[in-house]
């Protein structure tokens, strides 16, 4: 066989495994960042907020409707510190 041909099939099973890892490994990540931003959240006693995970972007949502900006301030500082977590932005709606 030639180099470039044995180059070329190593390259392309290398990027088949990549994109293999990808798809299967980013639910996986998502999830765990949710479960531990909710028991952080939950150990900080911070009720009234559930998490959000979109890739490695946190976005906390009221789920009591209440407007305690205190508390919405705490539940960003909490899990802004999770690692992992890369940004948290709050949902106002």
């Amino acid at each position: 066989m030639k180099t470039t041909t044995v180059l070329g099939l190593g390259v392309l099973g290398f990027v088949l495994l990549a994109l293999i890892t990808i798809i299967l490994a980013g639910s996986w990540i998502e999830d765990d960042l949710a479960e531990r931003s909710q028991e952080q959240l939950e150990a900080a006693g911070i009720t009234g907020v559930s998490v959000e995970i979109h890739g490695r972007n946190a976005v906390l949502v009221d789920t009591d409707g209440g407007d305690n900006t205190e508390a919405a301030e705490k539940a960003l500082e909490v899990v802004r510190e999770i690692w992992g977590i890369r940004a948290v932005s709050h949902n106002t709606d």
